[in-house]
């Protein structure tokens, strides 16, 4: 027991660690969304991994909980960044345009868990979300039917979907927040390292968003950087390509440059109507893509994987099924996870379904006390 909550709160911490990032959606000459993130964090080594629809999977909560986890059955296929483990992504989109990515918020706070309700962790959630729900409201009526419980990783999340509509959600001061851009609550789709309604108001400071600070290019504070990736987003003037074609995902990579880090590990660009996703590593600068409509998410394929830092353009036909010694290597490549835990996280690893049945959960973990989810949304 105690060793399996010593996986999860490492996984969580880690994940933590790498999230105080900077997310920004714009929209193109032709009013199309995309959604630019940029990952500051040491490690740069990942997998761009194609999660089947139709795989069984259970959220994994800290030991002693009284609430229960949530199991589902993933009805979407998505297409995720990972640098841990399956399940526990950093960021992703699905098939049906649903993009989700996380940043760190040191002020996270959820309400207590409640036993008639049920939970999941906080990196999981991400993942459920993409499995489950096919908009950005339909991901706002789930999140409502659940809990969100808390580990060892502060963070608060930015979704866009295809349609446009974006929303950020929060856990402040024991209270889940919502803003949506449907509403008044969302008036800029970006997200940095503070909470919304903070960022807002320190963005009111500054020349052309009611101040008379001029914008502060160079800071790379989360504040500032918020203010910078809205100052740029705002901007609708797509460079060209070599034919002389608007070319709104080099924009992405442009707005992403003005607010990287030295440490910036990883840029990904999102083009939600498209179902393509572009991206490139601090390591492997050739930005590459993948166009989601090429795969299938056969369940019965299982999993399928693609280096982060190998290749150049569309990559879509370049992903490989995932096996258990590749899983391995990539945890073993994190060489900041303890030698002890690395054979319980292979562990955990191994009971992501493979072959559309039910996971099994290592003996640690007890799986007497399963609810599945409500519905909600268009499914």
């Amino acid at each position: 027991m105690q060793k399996l909550l010593s996986i999860l709160t490492f996984l969580l911490h880690l994940q933590g660690n790498a999230l105080a990032c900077t997310t920004t959606a714009y929209l193109s000459e032709s009013d199309d969304l995309f959604v630019g993130k940029s990952l500051d964090w040491n490690l740069v080594h990942g997998f761009v991994s194609v999660n089947p629809k139709g795989a069984q999977k259970r959220g994994l909560l800290l030991p002693g909980t009284s609430a229960q986890p949530i199991q589902w059955k993933a009805k979407y296929g998505s297409v995720t960044f990972d640098q841990v483990a399956r399940n526990f992504p950093f960021g992703g989109m699905n098939q049906e345009g649903l993009m989700i990515e996380v940043m760190w918020l040191t002020e996270t706070s959820p309400p207590p868990l409640k036993n008639d309700i049920p939970a999941i962790n906080e990196s999981q959630y991400m993942q459920y979300l993409l499995d489950q729900a096919s908009s950005v409201a339909a991901a706002v009526e789930l999140t409502k039917g659940i809990q969100v419980q808390k580990g060892a990783a502060p963070i608060h999340y930015l979704m866009c979907d295809k349609i446009r509509e974006c929303a950020i959600v929060e856990f402040v001061s024991g209270e889940r927040k919502i803003y949506r851009s449907s509403d008044d609550s969302m008036p800029y789709k970006a997200l940095t390292n503070n909470n919304y309604p903070n960022s807002l108001a320190f963005l009111k400071g500054f020349i052309g968003f009611g101040g008379s600070q001029s914008i502060p290019y160079g800071n790379s504070g989360s504040p500032s950087r918020f203010v910078i990736a809205i100052a740029e987003s705002e901007k609708r003037n797509d460079p060209r390509d070599s034919r002389g074609r608007p070319d709104p995902v080099s924009k992405g990579f442009k707005i992403l440059e003005k607010v990287m880090a030295p440490n910036t590990a990883w840029q990904i660009v999102y083009d939600p109507a498209h179902e393509k996703i572009s991206f490139r590593s601090r390591d492997s600068l050739a930005i590459k893509s993948v166009d989601l409509r090429q795969f299938k998410f056969d369940c019965n394929q299982g999993y399928l994987y693609h280096r982060i830092n190998q290749g150049s353009g569309d990559v879509s036909g370049q992903f490989e099924k995932i096996t258990n010694a590749v899983s391995d290597e990539h945890i073993d490549k994190s060489s900041f996870i303890p030698a002890n835990l690395r054979p319980l996280l292979k562990q955990y690893d191994r009971a992501s379904p493979m072959d559309c049945s039910a996971p099994r959960l290592p003996a640690s973990a007890p799986a007497s006390t399963v609810r599945k989810a409500s519905p909600a949304g268009r499914q």
